[in-house]
């Protein structure tokens, strides 16, 4: 066998294994900027907007169960772009929406039908 090709072969074999290590580094090891969740400006008028209206709700008024479902489902999912001041989330919990925030917040599928 010609060395050529002897390089040409150890080249090549070189190269797969460097794309194997790749793929399993990639695959194997998460990394800190796949759980961060990045907030566009849409999203953030959108929050500013979930926040303010059920700031606005009155606080001594059950809501219908629809509302507060959807003020939950909104509120928790501006929470996780970090959205959602604390000083929001205090009041909130001591509203009429407390109930349907904790149970959104504790189970995600609470309201998905089987």
């Amino acid at each position: 066998m010609s060395a050529w090709l002897k390089g040409l072969i150890a080249g090549t074999c070189f190269v797969v294994m460097v794309a194997a290590g790749v793929v399993i580094y990639f695959q194997f090891f998460p990394h800190q900027a796949a759980t961060n969740l990045v907030a566009t400006p849409k999203q953030i008028a959108r929050c500013e907007k979930q926040v303010a209206d059920a700031m606005l709700y009155p606080l001594n008024q059950d809501p219908p169960e629809g509302v507060g479902r959807g003020f939950a489902i909104g509120l928790i999912g501006c929470e996780d772009y970090g959205l959602f001041p604390p000083a929001s989330k205090a009041y909130l919990t001591r509203s009429k929406l407390a109930p349907y925030l904790e149970a959104y917040s504790a189970n995600r599928d609470v309201w998905r039908k089987q």
